[in-house]
């Protein structure tokens, strides 16, 4: 690893490979997110191309952003025959044992719990030129296991090109059953010996195979302008077959490795905006890959990305449903399962209070066919934002109204506690996980009937609403997709649309007021005003009426991470807390999924 220094959170190591000759193993580096950030339980692996090793071009950059700004755990490795990992000599290197090598690789990190946090979830592979090949081969070998995003950065469609353009410098390469090339191997680049075998199985590639890939996972492709490996063709091909999955960058000047083509004179390198490769003498812009791809992973980009894409269930049902006076009201159907199968549209809905809901809106309610409603919101909760006038609209609609929380004491109500807690999510997601974990453990057990409703009453439709539809509302929905076999990093971002349903109207504001409102007018609160002064009454409001409105999907995926952890898995936390067994749990799937071929 020479000319590279390990960071402060970063560890290396060794991982055996499966081989059948002899023991072989690949280099690694950990990247671990720092302490002084929001820890999540997302993991990520970066790949490289042909010749290249593990801090090549944007890797240790990438790394470095990824873990320290995101909080993502990251693992860059060399694959066999590459940089620090086992030799192959003459056998060289082929994509079978590329596979297996990021098969190791994804299984140690599945395997691996952060301290005190739980599993890690793998949502993210980036390859460079060879490594794109390797990111989707293995994702088609491998299609039960979701990934959210591939990056694909600067990779090869069609392969049929490339034994004609190794010939033009290596014109015997038939006759001598392969040629050398520079590749870095023990801190240096040296003659690598590529087998004609290795050749030809790149040859073979035609890469329209990647329409396989489930559309529910999101691809970047990141080209240089001045590509000079591959034909510029292959960044075309790739845009057209994944279509509006795809995001396209492009770096103006780049080649193949992201530095540029012409040289910069000596007296412009110290005043230069662009970072300079000394050495070559050229602008790098490998730090502006990273940012690009860093960027392309934030959970707001993510979020953003997934909401659009998830507006309509199939090509003729909107997913939100226009409700007046309720916000963030959706349907819970259509997600994909890990059988093949999708959740009935129609079934059940979520959404916040129906305490402003307008004659209109019960209206809509009532087209739904909407049966029984599951109120989630505590008494003193109804108190503060308003208490649905049920007898306008649920006998004429023949709605069943289930207040799930009846007993709460106002008198005792803590609105210091409140305060605080508040305080806390504007500062930091991470402190709703906790929040979570007590909810999980001591609330959501008494959402139990709902459960039993929809293993009961297959053809009722249901909805599930607290005050703003995240947190208890949010917790059940998790649960139930979890159970019907919606991928955990489907569900999470399920979850985090919940951040753009309590923008859509003004009433989720007018709640979260009323709330902060009423916890301000109290006299534990007043007091502990009084005793931690300054104390700004409207800058609070504001961060946390934000605070409260928002829905993280870390904070989502870490809360499942706590379940898995704690309980051993989302079935067992149901027999456990609910009581509810196996059987129900299949009655429930059977009720609720239907087989794609008829969505």
């Amino acid at each position: 690893m020479s000319g590279y220094k390990l960071q402060d959170n970063e560890v290396q190591f060794q991982l055996n490979t499966p081989t059948k000759d002899s023991e072989t193993f690949i280099s690694c580096i950990l990247s671990k997110p720092e302490k002084s950030s929001p820890i999540t339980n997302r993991a990520a692996i970066l790949m490289h191309g042909i010749g290249a090793h593990k801090n090549s071009c944007y890797m240790s950059k990438l790394a470095r952003k990824l873990s320290k700004e995101q909080g993502i755990y990251v693992i860059r490795f060399d694959f066999r025959n590459c940089g620090d990992s086992s030799k192959t000599g003459l056998k060289g290197r082929t994509l079978n044992d590329d596979i297996d090598d990021l098969s190791v690789v994804y299984e140690w990190l599945n395997n691996f719990e952060k301290i005190n946090g739980g599993k890690l979830f793998v949502d993210t592979l980036v390859g460079h030129s060879r490594g794109v090949v390797d990111v989707l081969n293995w994702q088609l070998h491998n299609k039960d296991k979701f990934i959210s995003n591939l990056g694909l950065c600067a990779g090869r469609f069609i392969g049929s090109g490339l034994l004609e353009s190794i010939k033009v410098k290596n014109p015997d390469v038939e006759k001598s059953g392969g040629h050398y090339i520079k590749g870095f191997q023990e801190g240096c680049y040296k003659d690598v010996w590529v087998p004609l075998e290795e050749t030809l199985s790149l040859s073979e590639l035609y890469m329209d195979t990647v329409k396989e890939i489930t559309k529910d996972t999101d691809t970047l492709t990141v080209y240089g302008s001045r590509e000079n490996v591959i034909p510029i063709t292959d960044c075309a091909n790739y845009v057209n077959n994944l279509k509006e999955r795809n995001t396209l960058i492009l770096i103006p000047d780049g080649d193949h490795c992201y530095k540029g083509v012409d040289k910069i004179p000596e007296s412009e390198w110290e005043n230069s905006i662009i970072p300079v490769d000394k050495k070559l003498g050229v602008y790098d812009y490998n730090y502006q890959v990273a940012d690009e791809i860093a960027k392309w992973m934030s959970e707001d980009s993510m979020n953003k990305r997934f909401y659009e894409k998830n507006l309509m269930i199939g090509e003729f049902t909107p997913r939100w449903k226009k409700i007046e006076g309720v916000s963030n009201f959706r349907d819970l159907g259509g997600w994909k399962c890990k059988s093949g199968e999708r959740v009935k549209i129609g079934k059940v809905f979520r959404s916040g209070a129906l305490s402003n809901i307008t004659e209109d809106g019960i209206k809509e309610l009532k087209i739904l066919g909407i049966k029984k409603v599951f109120d989630l919101r505590f008494p003193i909760e109804e108190k503060i934002s308003g208490k649905t006038e049920e007898s306008n609209w649920t006998i004429e609609s023949d709605v069943e109204v289930i207040k799930l929380f009846e007993k709460d004491d106002v008198e005792s109500f803590d609105g210091v506690n409140m305060l605080l807690d508040s305080l806390k999510l504007s500062f930091d997601w991470s402190n709703t996980v906790d929040k979570y974990k007590s909810t999980l453990e001591d609330i959501i057990p008494q959402t139990k009937e709902i459960f039993y409703t929809l293993r009961d009453e297959p053809n009722t439709k249901i909805l599930i609403h607290c005050v703003v539809g995240k947190d208890r509302t949010g917790l059940v929905s998790m649960i139930l997709l979890l159970i019907l076999g919606v991928e955990p990093l489907i569900v999470v971002q399920e979850y985090a649309l919940s951040h753009q349903g309590m923008k859509e109207t003004n009433s989720t504001r007018n709640k979260l007021e009323k709330l902060i409102n009423f916890i301000e007018s109290s006299t534990t609160t007043v007091e502990f005003i009084e005793k931690n002064k300054p104390y700004d009454s409207w800058q609070y409001k504001v961060e946390g009426i934000d605070a409260l409105s928002d829905a993280h999907s870390n904070v989502c995926l870490s809360t499942i991470s706590y379940l898995i952890k704690e309980h051993g898995s989302i079935e067992n936390y149901l027999r456990v807390k609910m009581g509810i067994t196996e059987e129900d749990i299949s009655i429930i799937r059977a009720n609720l999924l239907q087989d794609e071929s008829v969505f």
